[in-house]
């Protein structure tokens, strides 16, 4: 007979294969060959196997908890007497095994950024980067908790914001990489490294990191300049009205993007 009815055990699903799970015993109280108990399945088992003498129940195959968390079987012993039931049938006893799966944070966030190419240092604002994190463990083990800048940013130019409308179907949670303030001053430096960092909600949590390198370009802008300081002309008296006297030239210096620009008289024409 089974020493017990029932057995049940509790293991993680990264338990590695081939470990012990559990061990059952059965006693004869036959002497000899009599007495000697063998163990087998009763049915046929994918993820566990039973050592025949010892009683050994090992794991054949990695268990994951999504797929499945219970397992349940029946172990059964026999002896090695020669006495057989009608049918061939030796007598024998059973004992079932359960086995309860537990679910473990296997995987730590995966980060993904999506940013600009460069921003100009005058930037208020604005938004730098979306910033994706996934984790793919099942349950609370895949849900972020928090989304931080751990270095790189000393001097608080830029934020992390989670964005508002999140996408209900696509699993992961998204945030923005805001930029504060990027004041004209020669000591913003024209390159940044943020080091961002992850942390799940797992027991234990999982952490990643990871480096976000953002250019800052230089915003140079010259204003429009006349191509000469003084202008000198001669009008005659009696030049007829609306009649052009001169044609003013503007130096944009390398400004190719000035856009359209406005002249206007302010000074020296109170006659109209």
């Amino acid at each position: 007979l089974f020493y017990y009815p029932e057995y049940s055990t509790t293991v993680p699903e990264d338990l590695p294969v081939h470990s012990s799970v559990t061990r059952v015993f059965a006693e004869d109280a036959d002497l000899g060959r009599n007495g000697e108990v063998y163990y087998s399945f009763s049915e046929i088992s994918e993820y566990f196997a039973i050592h025949p003498v010892t009683g050994v129940v090992s794991l054949t195959r990695a268990l994951r908890y999504a797929e499945r968390s219970v397992y349940d079987f029946l172990v059964e012993a026999k002896d090695r007497g020669e006495i057989e039931f009608k049918g061939g049938r030796k007598p024998s006893t059973t004992t079932r095994v359960s086995i309860i799966v537990t679910q473990v944070n296997l995987h730590g966030p995966e980060i993904y950024v999506y940013h600009l190419p460069e921003i100009y240092e005058s930037s208020h604002a604005d938004i730098y980067a979306i910033v994706r994190v996934i984790d793919r463990d099942e349950g609370v083990n895949g849900e972020v908790n928090s989304l931080e800048i751990v270095d790189g940013d000393d001097d608080g130019h830029f934020r992390i914001t989670p964005l508002e409308k999140q996408t209900p179907i696509v699993k992961g949670e998204e945030f923005n990489i805001e930029v504060l303030k990027l004041a004209h001053k020669r000591s913003v430096s024209n390159r940044y490294n943020l080091t961002l960092r992850a942390i799940d909600k797992g027991r234990p949590s999982r952490t990643t990191y990871i480096s976000v390198p953002i250019k800052i370009k230089e915003y140079t802008f010259n204003k429009p300049v006349f191509d000469r300081e003084i202008y000198e002309i001669d009008v005659s008296e009696n030049t007829p009205i609306n009649s052009s006297i001169i044609r003013l030239k503007i130096d944009e210096r390398g400004n190719s993007d000035l856009g359209q620009i406005f002249l206007e008289i302010v000074g020296g024409n109170e006659a109209g």
